[in-house]
């Protein structure tokens, strides 16, 4: 009889992970943060803000940022206040 294989646990991480700067995006939007707040907050656009999130969204293969702000609590990178689990 051939020995049984056995199969690694899936990863937490997205294939292509976070950059930190997609991850303080991220953990704004944990806070239910608008894009607008969150560009005030990090000193960068509300568009620059919207493409991190849509970068966020396409690496965490989700399609909204409540998807993906899930997906993230799932996956223990962020608190449901919007900090990274140590």
């Amino acid at each position: 009889m051939p020995p049984v294989r056995r199969t690694t646990e899936p990863s937490i991480d997205p294939p292509d992970p976070l950059t930190s700067r997609e991850m303080e995006v991220a953990r704004w939007l944990g806070r239910d943060a608008s894009y607008q707040e969150i560009a005030d907050t990090l000193q960068i656009s509300p568009e620059t803000v919207r493409a991190h999130a849509k970068s966020i969204c396409r690496k965490l293969g989700v399609r909204s940022r409540h998807a993906a702000v899930h997906q993230l609590w799932e996956r223990k990178l962020i608190t449901r206040r919007g900090n990274r689990h140590e």
